[in-house]
């Protein structure tokens, strides 16, 4: 059973932890990166003062219900994530969210039933992403600046990014075997020389056929 401890912060990370370790019960912040973990052990809504959890390079394949609504920094890049079930509750503390180099095929599930009003970065690249993402999933992140959805595998993709006003970085590059697949986005006012391409749009005569057509509709 968890118990309190003078413990806040406590970094685990690349030590082949046991899947029935119990945290304390009060702790903040808690890194298990690279701990060969299939489950992240004995986190619940029970940990009432958790803000900061990352478990990268693990081999997880869910987190539902294992997110307190606290929370302010997630990330579970390179785990083997296929979807995220979250509580329908606003998540109006989490500002952080990398989802990065997971198995999730559809981004639109992760994002149906919450809300995160004070989400500033989310990173959503290499996922073997393949359908149309709904631009609806960020008018419930209206804080959101940075924005890293690259090497995905969807195609002829039209996103609006109008609503989000505070936006300021965006990657979407896409890998070069979809690069010659038609991609629009329209972007928001304030978004302007903070976005990256990797395959520099068309702009290397040699590569000109990697992305070549892009709009920018402002």
């Amino acid at each position: 059973e968890a118990q309190t401890s003078k413990i806040r912060k406590l970094n685990l990370s690349f030590n082949p932890l046991s899947e029935n370790i119990i945290f304390p019960l009060n702790i903040e912040s808690l890194y298990i990166d690279y701990c060969n973990l299939s489950t992240i052990p004995s986190i619940n809504v029970d940990y009432q003062e958790l803000v900061e959890l990352s478990a990268v390079g693990n081999h997880l394949k869910s987190i539902d219900n294992l997110i307190p609504k606290q929370i302010q920094f997630i990330n579970v890049s390179g785990n083997q994530i296929e979807s995220i079930c979250w509580p329908t509750v606003i998540y109006k503390d989490l500002r952080y969210l990398d989802l990065s180099f997971n198995l999730i095929r559809n981004i639109n599930d992760c994002f149906l039933n919450s809300r995160f009003p004070s989400l500033f970065y989310l990173d959503f690249s290499s996922n073997p992403i393949d359908a149309l993402i709904d631009e609806t999933i960020f008018v419930n992140m209206p804080k959101l600046s940075f924005l890293i959805m690259d090497n995905l595998q969807v195609i002829n993709q039209t996103l609006t990014l109008s609503n989000l006003n505070n936006l300021r970085y965006l990657n979407t590059s896409l890998p070069i075997e979809n690069s010659s697949e038609k991609v629009r986005v329209s972007s928001s006012k304030c978004l302007n020389k903070y976005v990256s391409y990797s395959n520099y749009i068309g702009l290397n005569e040699k590569d000109e056929n990697y992305i070549s057509n892009i709009d920018f509709n402002g």
